[in-house]
This record gives structure tokens, C-alpha cells and sequence, in this order.
């Protein structure tokens, strides 16, 4: 699919009213055939700009594996950098970008998990008290995908124009 193609569904979904996140797709239709519009955006950012990213597209990157991972597995996946994608350089840098930026709801979620230490142990290691935030960070992104969402359509539709060249 074209680039121009998923902008028109993304504002198709936004005119619908609808939805969107990560895991799923579309939530309020599930056979909305626009529904899957972010995981195409995330695999043509994957395929066409698998190294470096302007922060931008690195912060939809991440926020998008950032809320996948939560809603996969746990967010515990995402922080401890399971996948390679996530580590804390990576994670410090979009943070900084989401409180530049004024994207201040999930900017709170986001850097939460980093202020917390996540990103100081591996994937099941956290201790008690550490456990207990991961579990509060899943349900905070499981149960507030329409501020996520509204964070995808904010930030794709602000640099619609700043897509680089393909790598």
C-alpha cells in the first residue's frame, strides 16, 4: 500500500469516528477494512527506514511498539528491550521528543515506565514492587487506546509532508 493510501484511511477512520490501535486495529468495527492502517504504517516504516529515522517517525515507531507490546505480551517486552528495538538511548530520546512536544498524555505514560527503572532489568526479572507498575502501565495503555490513538493521528498527520527519502 502507498503512503498516500494510509493517509486516506487514516482520515477515513478519523471521519468515522473510529478507534485504532496497535494490537487490533479498529475497534469499534473490527472488519473495517481501513482497520489495520497502523500496522501498515509501522511495516513501511520498518522496511523503507530500517535504520536511521527523523524523531518524529522514530516516536510513532516506538509509541506504536510501545503500546504492541503492552497489548501483545506486557510492557515489560518493550522496556527490557526483549525485541532490539527499545533500548534505552532509544527510549530516553523519544521521551525527550514527547515533552518537547507537548504530548503530554502519553508522554506521561511513556516516561513513566523510564522513571520507574524498567529499562535496568530483563524481561521477568523486576522485582515486586516493579512488577506492580508494569501491571498499572498495561492497563493504562490497554484501557486508553483513544489517547494513544489520538497521538498516531496528531503526529502522522503533523509530518505528513516530512517523510524522508526511502533507504
Amino acid at each position: 500500500m502507498e503512503l498516500s493510501e494510509m493517509y486516506q484511511a487514516l482520515e477515513r477512520l478519523k471521519n468515522q469516528g473510529e478507534i485504532v490501535n496497535a494490537y487490533c486495529g479498529a475497534e469499534k468495527d473490527i472488519d473495517n477494512p481501513d482497520g489495520d492502517v497502523l500496522i501498515d504504517l509501522m511495516e513501511y516504516t520498518y522496511t523503507n527506514y530500517p535504520n536511521e529515522r527523523p524523531i518524529w517517525l522514530e516516536t510513532f515507531f516506538q509509541i506504536f511498539n510501545w503500546q504492541y507490546s503492552s497489548m501483545h505480551e506486557s510492557i515489560d517486552t518493550y522496556y527490557s528491550n526483549f525485541y532490539g528495538d527499545s533500548d534505552y538511548q532509544t527510549i530516553t530520546k523519544v521521551a525527550q521528543f514527547l515533552n518537547d512536544n507537548k504530548y503530554t498524555v502519553v508522554a506521561e505514560k511513556y516516561t513513566f515506565g523510564l522513571e520507574q527503572g524498567l529499562t535496568d532489568y530483563e524481561i521477568g526479572k523486576y522485582p515486586d514492587e516493579k512488577k506492580e507498575i508494569v501491571k498499572q502501565l498495561d492497563i493504562w495503555i490497554n484501557w486508553n487506546t483513544e489517547a494513544v490513538w489520538e497521538f498516531y493521528l496528531y503526529i502522522l498527520e503533523k509530518h505528513k509532508n516530512d517523510w524522508p527519502d526511502i533507504q
